[in-house]
């Protein structure tokens, strides 16, 4: 007789689950959904605090969930917590792979806290997942630049011009005729835009900080040409005309012996690149010279 009350029991328990079962998934997924609608709106009213814990909720709720993790490495960079917004970019890739975006930010970050083998294979996996990702192709042109693999650099760096000639190109045919007609405004607007663009876009750059340089606006240049040496380091070209114009700007309190600093370091580079620049030689003698140190300045010209 207990045997068959025992029996029955455990049936109406099996049918107070089934019962209950579809109630207690619907109630999890709406908590979960709940939290990172609740973050979205937090996300876009600049709450990052309160958005950082309801996404942290709704991860916790839904493991798989790799659009939270993607925002918490988003809110994560807002608030300056570089290495969490890592972390989050790693769990959304663990969840899928398939995130040609994620797979770029990531490689920035590694190569921020300088994991270089990390940051190559984010990289390499982002242009696989879409070769047409041209901010992980300009990443991989710095990366062959530090490994001295600079047939690799152009490679990619040509991708990326080629990515952007379409639209950049006729911006910059503009500038190129408004600077011919003296339209100098109009020029630097073409050029500017042109290089939004087409950042591989090298004689764009030039015809900029040519511009700027005429006009009296060497700060204005010197941003330019910092910009061409961020997507090709190993412009020579870039480096020894940025060493002359930290030299040559006019000092302001607290900024000249960074200046210096810079020039002498552009300077050193240019001749790195470039052992035979002799312009580049005599203009880091005579640093070296204005800041008195006449050994340096006779080690630079090889002189005895």
């Amino acid at each position: 007789m207990l045997g068959q009350k025992s029996t029955q029991n455990f049936y109406k328990l099996l049918i107070i689950y089934a019962l209950l079962a579809p109630w207690t998934t619907t109630s999890a997924m709406e908590q979960w959904d709940y939290h990172f609608k609740k973050a979205e709106l937090q996300f876009s009213g600049e709450r990052y605090v309160f958005a950082r814990e309801n996404y942290a909720r709704a991860l916790e709720m839904k493991p798989d969930l790799y659009k939270a993790a993607n925002r918490l490495a988003e809110t994560h960079l807002i608030l300056n917590q570089k290495r969490e917004a890592l972390e989050y970019l790693r769990v959304s890739l663990k969840i899928r792979d398939e995130q040609p975006g994620i797979h770029t930010a990531a490689g920035e970050l590694c190569e921020f806290f300088g994991y270089g083998a990390e940051s190559y294979f984010h990289h390499t996996r982002a242009v696989k997942l879409d070769p047409g990702n041209v901010r992980a192709h300009f990443n991989l042109v710095r990366h062959y630049i530090a490994a001295g693999d600079k047939a690799s650099a152009d490679r990619h760096f040509s991708i990326c011009y080629e990515a952007g000639i379409k639209e950049g190109g006729p911006l910059f045919e503009r500038g190129v005729r408004a600077e011919s007609e003296g339209e100098l405004n109009e020029a630097v607007a073409a050029y500017t835009a042109a290089l939004e663009k087409n950042p591989a876009h090298v004689e764009a750059y030039f015809k900029l900080v040519e511009l700027h340089r005429r006009r009296g606006e060497t700060d204005r240049a010197i941003a330019v040409l910092e910009k061409l040496k961020k997507v090709r380091p190993d412009h020579q070209r870039a480096c020894r005309y940025l060493g002359h114009l930290y030299f040559v700007r006019p000092p302001k309190k607290n900024r000249r012996k960074y200046d210096l600093q810079q020039a002498v370091k552009n300077l050193s580079r240019a001749l790195e690149l470039d052992p035979a620049d002799q312009d580049a030689r005599f203009l880091l003698s005579d640093v070296y010279r204005h800041v008195g140190d006449i050994e340096k300045a006779r080690e630079v010209q090889n002189l005895p």
